[in-house]
């Protein structure tokens, strides 16, 4: 019979709602409130805590799992949230998705930040390529060649990308950067700017750089821990997946070549990211 015929009949099982009710209850608190030394529930744990707390009689651990599917309660996954305490999020937050649903006319909206730290890493031996029924494999052993900070600036409305590699990524280095991505910028359109709030983006280096132009370029930082609204995330989640994740990195000169020929293929074929969040709130 199959697997999905027996779990359908244990839950089918001729318990009272109320005891349903409870199992569930009990799943939705931690483990430790119940003096159990445990970080999060497992089928088998539910059913002996519910047996021991006079909860259930006694059920069986696949009874659990049906009712909490059928619930979908998942004790075994967790996710991380981050909550920002910026007295001015709301504004900032605005501010910055305004700039992606209605730009300013007669400007350029440019997100910038960088990759840090992508390591070169050289397998020891050859990957063994793909075949039917079997997935690509690779050697778990490799060669670290140093690494190198991708420094990245995203137009939302085109997706082009200006981007170069770097050793560092300090407040020089980023003066350095902006000054050259300013120089690629149509002469006569302001530029506004989306950055975060790491402290070698705000520099006196990176001051005289902005100063020097004006006015034409204006500021505009996400707010605390949010920088999940600089668009240029998306990017970076981009590189990750198609270039880092399952690169093979000679040197440090071959990681860099890499990351700028995905960078150059990424323009070939550059279309705004789809940008969803209009600043409505917020839930877990």
């Amino acid at each position: 019979m199959p697997c999905t015929t027996n779990l359908a009949a244990a839950a089918r099982r001729p318990f009272p709602p109320l005891h349903k009710h409870l199992l569930l209850a009990l799943a939705c608190t931690p483990p430790s409130d119940h003096g159990l030394p445990h970080t999060h529930w497992t089928v088998r744990l539910l059913a002996f805590m519910a047996f021991s707390l006079a909860l259930l009689p006694s059920i069986s651990h696949e009874t659990v799992r049906v009712w909490l599917e059928a619930a979908e309660i998942k004790p075994h996954h967790s996710r991380y949230w981050l909550h920002s305490q910026d007295p001015d999020f709301d504004a900032k937050m605005q501010d910055v998705v305004g700039l992606y649903l209605h730009p300013p006319k007669n400007s350029v909206v440019l997100c910038f930040d960088e990759k840090t730290c992508i390591q070169a890493l050289e397998r020891r031996h050859p990957d063994w390529p793909m075949r039917p029924g079997s997935p690509q494999r690779r050697e778990f052993e490799y060669i670290r060649h140093g690494t190198q900070d991708l420094f990245a600036s995203l137009n939302p409305h085109t997706g082009e990308v200006w981007a170069e590699c770097r050793d560092r990524h300090k407040g020089e280095d980023v003066a350095e950067h902006l000054a050259w991505l300013i120089k690629q910028q149509p002469r006569r359109k302001k530029i506004h700017l989306v950055r975060d709030n790491l402290s070698a983006h705000n520099t006196d280096a990176v001051k005289k750089v902005i100063a020097r132009h004006r006015g034409r370029v204006q500021v505009h930082a996400t707010p605390t821990h949010a920088s999940w609204l600089n668009m240029v995330e998306l990017f970076f989640a981009e590189v990750s997946r198609n270039v880092i994740r399952r690169g093979n990195f000679a040197s440090v000169p071959d990681l860099q070549q890499k990351l700028l020929a995905w960078v150059e293929w990424h323009n070939e074929n550059a279309k705004p990211y789809k940008w969803t969040y209009t600043g409505q709130p917020l839930t877990k």
